[in-house]
């Protein structure tokens, strides 16, 4: 199986974004606002309200096998997805009552895996980040492998 770069940053942005989406009103009552890495907004997010930022990072991509009678070579990247979310201070209960059983619900879709199979998922964590100014930060991370054929 082979799966490109985009394809695979599409299918785990996509995995988190349907548990968020899924989740989100019954925990939150409201669709919080999900940003991407890379992908600017002109607002800032609404500090009075859960956001979460959602990023991919591959970390290494190293050719797995020697090219093959068609002279592809295959290539097995290896990186991990970060889910931040940003729980208000000045909202009673937002950690514990709504960012936490969110960010157990990312965590989940991410032990179920990637419905296509071409990406594997690893050592999926949650971590409570130490709190700011404006926020109690958790952090949801999978590690992820897949592999690529080059074109």
């Amino acid at each position: 199986m082979s799966i490109t770069y985009q394809a695979a940053q599409d299918a785990i942005l996509g995995i988190a974004k349907a548990a968020i989406d899924a989740n989100a009103n019954s925990i939150l009552g409201y669709a919080p606002d999900v940003r991407y890495s890379g992908v600017p907004k002109n607002t800032p997010p609404d500090m009075s309200k859960l956001w979460i930022r959602l990023t991919t990072t591959v970390v290494k991509d190293n050719q797995a096998a020697l090219a093959n009678a068609n002279s592809k070579q295959l290539y097995e990247a290896n990186g991990f997805f970060i889910a931040e979310l940003y729980c208000p201070r000045n909202v009673a209960g937002s950690k514990d009552a709504h960012g936490t059983p969110l960010a157990e619900a990312i965590r989940t879709a991410f032990r179920n895996g990637a419905s296509s199979g071409e990406i594997w998922f690893t050592d999926m964590v949650i971590h409570d980040l130490p709190e700011t100014a404006e926020n109690y930060p958790i952090q949801v991370s999978a590690m992820f492998n897949y592999r690529t054929i080059t074109p």
